[in-house]
């Protein structure tokens, strides 16, 4: 079998300027120019344009891409969009990827969701056509994905896109994105090279493309295009060349087994930075040394020495000297590790010949030779160690300092440049790891032997000689055995650990599951075997880091919350410990059986779209993370209205659907903190319901969190003191669900992000009705769960379907077409209440200033009412005489001033000469009469009226008025209040007319008998609200009479 490519070895053989690979032939080429793996996004972005491919941004560790990618199907993006989404990124903020298809030169990307997939895929090929399975290993781009690979060619033709999931997916035309190095994976690995990129993208003609066809139709069943042209010729693919190629110099020596090979470019590209004038020669010198101590094959390392010198200086300006001076070094340090006879023993006899014929092969184009006495005099004598790792890292450092880098960020990406070239060299893995630790010469150290340590490295002199030494302190007794790194899908910088420690003699083990290294260290400081405390955390971070850089760990993708996440294209359900789900096991029986209790249930709201509202949004609301992943919002579903009519009932209902309890689905949110919202938000994708939140809503940092969590995946850091005050991140997994009886003053943004759901008093139901229904529920409810368990299976298996109906659908609408999809799939007639609805409410949010003279007239009118008559001059007569007049027949500002002399103004106002002064206290009455909360309080409302806020002596902090604007303002009558007049007679004709023996009339006849008159549904809601808000209007049972003292 065919083994997978390993990442990071190039896999081609032949020399740069070999014949042998028609990429690497011409000096112009662009995919010589490939960037280096540290490189900018930005300069990665240029590469793939150059060489024909349709670069465009993608989210930070996800798979999409964050502009209309249709944009670009027929067109590529320009250079000026290259800058502006890739320019100074890095990939913390966006990754990248290309489509596939004509408009990159018909490019194909075969997707391989495993390494199995691949392998048997190259060995069906090899079998049919061997040239091309060699031609695929060996002259094209190989990329290592999360789980798999995808292998790149182009041809002659776009070709239809197919997919075998979970096995194989071919993208061939300009309808599929790909990401592309070296953009991370949702799982937090990056993507990567197999191969280097200089390589190039292998062309196939029509036999080699009905080659791969017939391979992936015998391996996984891909059906052959009928029109593939056997005869057809591979597509010219046009580049764009940009800068100057690296050039590589590759040998043909075959490496003895025990030693190791290297690609050189990607060598240089991690040193080449460092190879200035003034370290030439000592870079050369510990490079050597350390290939020489690492094992790497003398042939491969000359190929190394020599890039680095043919990158420096162009070809003309070569002398013997200089060449002569870099081989002297690599000689030099090969003969101090090894010494010619034990060369010799590895490479043969003739060690010497075959390196001079080598070398004066390579450099015959510069008229130099070297002779075999150079090679051997150097590599004769073996002698005391060379300096090689800890070289390198003092001249990166000192060019890093020169070019203003502090002595720590130096150190520090020293550390990092020697860290990569060491996975460069694929050491054996061992338990044993030793990671540096950024000041001074010291490391954290696992090890089998002896636990875990804190090593220092110290220079000690011995007479006349200086040795190296290490002093070693024991932080831990015990050393990590075995590590599992648990990756949170939507947010992979969230991570919990499995850890398995044991003692090195006791053999004894401490096991930690899903926990922080916080959580970790503080547990080890109660137990036995902790030397250092001090140091404990840092110690066990380092070394987690380092299994996971190294291989050790196995990483795993688990949510932290319940529910429902995508993980690279497929959807997977995640129950965690912490909320927990009672799911019975799947009965499709029992799960219609449910659907018919549900509809027993529905009835009793007479399937009001009120209540459809709530089913539809539960059926879709576990799936409302993904919406946001794929930046759609996820709005929030806001009941409000009449008190009493079954709102918190029917939230109960769709908890039951779930196997949620009461208390999970429904949360008494009155009071309710923006720390603790956030951790319900952080605790499932399913719908969570906020009861009653008008005092919530009009706290400013509940409402920023409800609006944030609408778009927002992340939606809050904090520290937590029960978790050692570690940085606790929360996420808005749960779709939210408010119900409040008023509706307080939203703030600016926030009513966009609702979906309201207005309930009135037509919802009210006699209380024979709803104690029946409150024992029908409390039977039914675990009965409901197979609802739940059979929506969860039937999701998980249908994500292809159900996917586009989620992000292409409002959220209502989506919920009912996947609830007729689930009915149609038990063989169920879909029911004729299963309709589309329209939520035509909206929420009515007046302005702080009609609020505020709202406010103002209700009460003065009040006060009014209940002052009755004053005496007032009679203005039909000279005479200074007085007579009684209703206070209601008086102008405003005569209003005002009566009911300042008799001290019966609202509370919260003084009259003054000239103004009048609104207290504070004012607030709490706009709350009492209008059900809106003003946020700030009256300074504020100060602000946004445009009146003076200040300490007024002796009034204390008031808003100031004048008379005449305030009178001005509050007319006699308004035309709304008019109309209300009108429709209350209408209403007592009606309510008359069809009055029982009780004095009540029944709510429907109310309804029917005021639409016949002309009035709108929506204006007899609002008047019956109206005057049952005010108490006027009784109910009882369904029936309404009008209280016989209303107005008296």
């Amino acid at each position: 079998m065919r083994e997978a490519p390993e990442v990071g070895v190039s896999s081609g053989t032949a020399p740069l300027r070999s014949n042998n690979s028609p990429h690497l032939t011409n000096e112009l080429n662009p995919y010589i120019n490939a960037p280096s793996p540290k490189s900018s996004l930005y300069e990665w972005a240029k590469f793939y344009y150059a060489v024909g491919l349709t670069p465009l941004p993608a989210k930070a560790k996800a798979k999409n891409p964050i502009v209309n990618w249709k944009d670009y199907e027929e067109k590529r993006p320009t250079p000026e969009e290259l800058s502006k989404w890739f320019k100074g990124k890095t990939l913390r903020q966006v990754n990248i990827g290309t489509l596939a298809g004509k408009v990159s030169s018909n490019l194909i990307i075969l997707d391989f969701e495993s390494v199995e997939a691949y392998k048997t895929f190259m060995d069906i090929l090899d079998r049919i056509n061997p040239n091309v399975a060699t031609k695929l290993e060996n002259e094209t781009w190989i990329v290592k994905t999360g789980k798999g690979y995808h292998l790149y060619f182009r041809t002659f033709r776009e070709l239809p896109y197919a997919k075998v999931p979970g096995v194989v997916e071919v993208r061939g035309d300009s309808k599929h994105f790909t990401v592309l190095p070296p953009s991370i994976h949702p799982s937090g690995r990056r993507y990567s090279f197999s191969n280097h990129p200089a390589v190039g993208i292998a062309e196939l003609d029509g036999e080699e493309l009905l080659a791969v066809y017939t391979a992936l139709n015998e391996a996984f069943g891909v059906p052959i295009p009928e029109d593939i042209n056997p005869t057809a010729k591979a597509v010219e693919v046009e580049t764009t060349a940009t800068n100057e190629p690296i050039r590589e110099v590759r040998g043909g020596v075959k490496a003895p087994k025990e030693f190791k090979t290297l690609p050189s470019v990607e060598v240089y590209n991690l040193l080449g930075p460092y190879y200035v004038p003034g370290t030439r020669q000592d870079l050369t010198l510990y490079l050597s040394g350390y290939l020489a101590k690492a094992k790497v094959d003398i042939f491969n390392a000359v190929d190394i020495v020599l890039t680095f010198v043919e990158n420096d200086l162009q070809p003309d300006a070569k002398t013997k000297e200089e060449v002569e001076r870099r081989l002297e070094a690599l000689f030099y340090s090969y003969g101090k590790v090894f010494g010619l006879e034990e060369l010799k023993a590895h490479y043969g006899e003739d060690l010497t010949d075959k390196l001079a014929d080598y070398l004066n092969n390579l450099l015959q184009r510069y008229n130099l030779s070297i002779s075999k006495g150079f090679i051997e005099g150097r590599l004769r004598a073996k002698s005391s160690p060379v300096k090689g790792k800890e070289g390198l890292r003092e001249i990166i450092e000192k060019v890093l300092r020169s070019k203003g880098f502090s002595e720590e960020d130096a150190h520090d990406e020293g550390l990092n440049v020697l860290s990569e070239l060491s996975n460069l060299l694929k050491v054996d893995v061992e338990r044993t790891i030793t990671i540096p630790v950024k000041v001074g010469s010291t490391y954290y150290a696992n090890d089998p032997k002896r636990g875990i340590l804190y090593l220092t490295r110290k220079r000690v002199r011995v007479g006349n000689d200086e040795i190296i030494v290490w002093e070693k302190e024991y932080i831990l007794g015990y050393y990590i055995k075995e590590l599992r790194v648990l990756i949170n899908p939507s947010e992979d910088i969230d991570r919990y650990y499995n850890i398995v420690f044991e003692h090195p003699v006791t053999k004894d083990t401490l096991t930690y599951t899903e926990a922080t290294i916080e959580e970790v260290s503080r547990d080890l400081l109660t137990k036995a075997g902790v030397r250092n405390p001090y140091k404990l955390k840092g110690a066990i971070s380092s070394i987690v880091e380092a299994f996971v850089i190294k291989g050790l760990a196995e990483v795993e993708i688990k949510a932290p919350a319940t529910g429902f996440f995508e993980v690279e294209g497929e959807l997977k359900f995640f129950e965690s410990p912490k909320f927990r789900l009672n799911l019975p096991p799947v009965n499709i029986e029992k799960t219609k059986e449910a659907f018919k209790k549900l509809e027993e249930l529905l009835e009793f709201y007479h399937f009001s779209d009120r209540a459809l509202a709530n089913l539809y949004f539960d059926i879709q609301a576990p799936l409302g993370l993904i919406r946001k992943q794929y930046g759609r919002e996820n709005k929030i579903l806001f009941n409000f209205g009449t008190p009493h009519v079954g709102k918190t009932l029917i939230r109960k209902l769709m908890g039951y659907l779930w196997g949620l309890r009461e208390d999970k689905s429904v949360i008494g949110a009155s009071n309710i903190t923006a720390p603790q919202l956030s951790h319900k938000l952080n605790q499932t994708t399913l719908a969570i319901t906020l009861d009653e939140v008008r005092n919530a809503l009009s706290n400013p940092h509940i409402a920023d969190l409800l609006k944030t969590a609408t778009t927002n995946i992340h939606v809050k850091s904090r520290i937590d003191k029960n978790r050692g005050y570690r940085m606790t991140e929360f996420h808005a997994y749960a779709s939210p669900v408010i119900i409040t009886n008023y509706v307080p003053q939203l703030y600016i943004g926030l009513e966009d992000r609702l979906i309201p759901v207005e309930w009135d008093i037509t919802d009210k139901r006699t209380k024979e009705e709803v104690s029946r229904f409150e024992g029908r529920l409390a039977q039914y409810k675990e009965d409901l769960a197979y609802i739940g368990s059979y929506l969860r299976a039937f999701y998980l298996q249908n994500w292809d379907r159900i996917k586009p109906l989620i992000l292409n659908e409002d959220q209502i609408e989506a919920g009912r077409k996947l609830l007729v999809m689930v009915y149609e799939s038990l063989g169920l007639s879909v029911p004729e209440w299963l309709r589309p609805i329209t939520l035509e409410y909206e929420i009515e949010q007046p302005s702080e200033e009609e609020l505020f003279l709202t406010t103002i007239r209700e009460d003065l009118l009040e006060k009014c009412r209940m002052v009755g008559v004053v005496e007032v001059i009679d203005p039909t007569t000279e005479e200074e005489r007085t007579i009684k007049e209703s206070i209601l027949n008086l102008p405003w500002r005569e209003r005002i001033k009566h009911l300042a002399k008799r001290g019966a103004l609202p509370e919260y106002m003084v009259l003054g000469r000239r103004k009048i002064y609104i207290k504070p206290t004012i607030i709490r009455a706009i709350r009492k009469r209008t059900g809106f909360e003003l946020a700030g309080g009256l300074k504020n409302l100060a602000q946004l009226l445009g009146y003076k806020y200040d300490n007024f002596k002796p009034i204390g902090k008031a808003m100031a008025i004048s008379i005449d604007d305030l009178v001005e303002k509050l007319p006699q009558r308004i035309p709304e209040e008019e109309e209300d007049l009108a429709l209350i007679q209408d209403l007592e004709e009606v309510l008359e007319a069809t009055k029982d023996n009780t004095g009540f009339s029944p709510v429907d006849r109310v309804m029917e008998g005021l639409l016949k008159r002309g009035w709108s549904e929506r204006d007899i809601r609002h008047i019956l609200y109206k005057l049952h808000d005010k108490g006027e209007l009784l109910e009882f049972n369904g029936r309404v009479k009008l209280r016989r003292d209303r107005g008296e």
